[in-house]
């Protein structure tokens, strides 16, 4: 997944919003991309900038988190799913949270979290996956909404993951945490639950599952 990487370096500072600042996006059904990397090298001096905005279930992937700027805090995620009714959530499953290499020397004083919630019903889950030692215990960081009505109305969960980060003990204690018990409850961020890939992968000959 490292031998083609598409790039770029939009950016909020120099007068891109945050959605329009993704290196890629893809809007339409059936997106698929595999061995394949998306990054944006704006750098944190330049704020909100997005390598990849796509509805998606992430398998078998490398996320990584970057050495920020100082007082600054990484969170590899933030979702933002407004209304309970949309059929949209963020799920890494059988991938690799890990740091970069001018995070890891450092990491013990950055602040680096699996994601924080944007809007009220957020959702976002790692299943299976191996989460590395950067990530802090707490696991996820707080949206500094005005109102925390949104703890209760979020669902975020964690299922049968590895690594030096993937200690439970210590997590959040939000209402709408979960540590997910059985493979009936992670089976609903699955490729073939949430994004429906059974009806869709065979005709691409698709190895998800």
């Amino acid at each position: 997944m490292d031998a083609t990487i598409i790039t770029g370096s939009l950016n909020f500072i120099d007068g891109t919003t945050t959605f329009n600042s993704a290196t890629v996006a893809a809007v339409g059904d059936e997106f698929i991309a595999q061995d394949i990397g998306f990054q944006n090298t704006a750098g944190p001096e330049k704020h909100q900038a997005v390598a990849l905005r796509v509805g998606v279930v992430f398998q078998k992937s490398k996320l990584v988190a970057r050495k920020p700027m100082s007082k600054q805090k990484n969170k590899v995620t933030v979702q933002g799913r407004e209304d309970p009714n949309q059929n949209t959530a963020t799920s890494i499953q059988q991938c690799n949270v890990i740091p970069s290499s001018d995070l890891k020397p450092v990491q013990g004083s950055i602040k680096t979290y699996l994601g924080r919630p944007w809007k009220k019903y957020s959702r976002t889950v790692v299943l299976q996956s191996v989460v590395d030692s950067h990530i802090d215990p707490a696991g996820w960081a707080e949206w500094d909404a005005a109102s925390k009505d949104f703890l209760q109305t979020l669902y975020y969960g964690e299922y049968l993951d590895s690594g030096a980060g993937a200690g439970t003990s210590k997590r959040v204690t939000w209402p709408g945490y979960h540590i997910i018990k059985t493979a009936a409850e992670a089976s609903k961020f699955t490729v073939t639950q949430l994004i429906q890939g059974n009806v869709w992968l065979k005709k691409h000959r698709g190895s998800l599952h």
